[in-house]
């Protein structure tokens, strides 16, 4: 598709209103539901563009981490990523907490890790500065 700078789009989404507060949007083969805040969420539909931005986020964190383990060749046993947000009184975001629990890497492997996670994920490092984006190592709090 030209966007009239000579360039190609590689990735390509589509959103399309379905009723008021209620989205269908899709990428490639794949299709979701996303309904507007405040509505109530059922079985395969995510509430609200912020709860599919913070997945999004959580899986990029995923997709970064398994890249750089295959990368270094080290052994992940099992990935888990929680990312939580923390907000102003007014509900501005402040933080965004990732808590990974990243088994079968030694402490010095996981402190290398996400340090190259914070460099090397796309997504992250297109969040506004003045959002503060910490890791926190599960395994590490025992």
């Amino acid at each position: 598709m030209e966007l009239g700078r000579g360039e190609v789009t590689v990735v390509r989404v589509h959103v399309k209103e379905m009723k008021p507060n209620e989205w269908a949007g899709s990428c490639g083969d794949v299709q979701i539901l996303v309904k507007g805040a405040g509505e109530t969420s059922e079985a395969g539909v995510v509430a609200g563009s912020f709860d599919l931005w913070m997945l999004s986020l959580a899986f990029a964190v995923a997709e970064s981490i398994r890249a750089y383990v295959t990368e270094k060749a080290w052994n992940l046993e099992s990935l888990h990523v929680d990312a939580v947000d923390e907000r102003s009184g007014e509900g501005k975001l402040l933080y965004i907490t990732f808590l990974i629990h990243a088994d079968g890497l030694h402490q010095g492997e996981r402190d290398e890790l996400f340090g190259a996670v914070r460099n090397r994920c796309t997504l992250l490092r297109l969040i506004n500065k003045e959002i503060e984006i910490y890791f926190s190592d599960q395994l590490a709090k025992g």
